[in-house]
């Protein structure tokens, strides 16, 4: 089916079936001058009709707010899937760049602006600060030129330093990872193995790269809540990336044991 608005402005939208002979038809006006619109007539049954599945009247930012829910349920969905999806739903067919640009849309309705998630790191450090007294919660600004810009943040739970402390080995696994966002950044983390040979978390922090002085910066915030240099026999797994040897190496004088992977 395909709908033909004949009528179609500010006090009145009239719709019919584009394929002639079919009776289909769809009258809506505003009640009473009011901003309420009302459906006066409605004639339901078509006439050797078909289904069209093109329809331009469709636009990547109605389908990004229709179908927001099921990228904030899954959002690994591929824009392939996301076709597939609107067709099995709406029954209509997209083309690849419709599907590309209204999953893109509803992505960032769901992740929200990354600004605007930016402006809500205090608030997210001094909640982390609140539920968690024994965190370590460190936060770095840059002097921007309008109001101080984000740089670095650092964060280690109680919960993970106690168990660290307590349970796990001598044995701390440091790497970096690329953050897939459009201001870039790196992940930095530190992980250790706990009684059973599992992986278990300690620290992470979000950074601007892996240099020298942002290894240095997490490694120092580690040694705060750890004590790398009160117990001997530490070792280090890492992938010896560029600035993390001599950050080692300018923090402690003493004997080190890296395992490179």
């Amino acid at each position: 089916m395909v709908v033909n608005f004949v009528k179609n402005d500010k006090s009145r939208l009239r719709g019919v079936c584009k394929n002639e002979g079919c009776e289909w038809v769809i009258h809506v006006s505003p009640v009473n001058k009011d901003s309420c619109w009302q459906i006066k007539t409605f004639k339901t049954e078509h006439k050797n009709c078909y289904w069209n599945v093109k329809n331009k009247n469709i636009k990547s930012s109605w389908l990004s707010e229709t179908f927001v829910s099921k990228l904030k349920s899954n959002p690994k969905l591929g824009t392939r899937e996301f076709r597939e999806e609107v067709k099995s739903t709406l029954n209509v067919s997209l083309t690849y760049k419709q599907a590309y640009l209204s999953r893109k849309k509803a992505l960032k309705l769901v992740d929200g602006s990354i600004a605007e998630q930016f402006s809500q790191i205090r608030n997210y450090c001094a909640e982390l600060r609140r539920s968690d007294e024994g965190a370590s919660v460190i936060l770095k600004l840059t002097d921007g030129d309008d109001a101080p810009r984000f740089q670095r943040l650092y964060v280690c739970f109680s919960a993970c330093k106690q168990g660290f402390n307590e349970s796990c080995r001598p044995v701390v696994g440091v790497d970096g990872c690329f953050l897939k966002t459009n201001i870039g950044g790196q992940l930095l983390t530190a992980v250790g193995l706990d009684p059973n040979n599992n992986i278990f978390p300690i620290a992470y922090a979000l950074v601007e790269g892996e240099t020298k002085d942002s290894w240095m910066w997490f490694l120092q915030s580690l040694n705060n809540d750890i004590g790398f240099e009160n117990e001997d026999g530490w070792t280090f797994m890492s992938d010896k990336q560029k600035g993390l040897i001599p950050a080692f190496e300018n923090l402690w004088t003493c004997y080190l044991f890296f395992v490179g992977f």
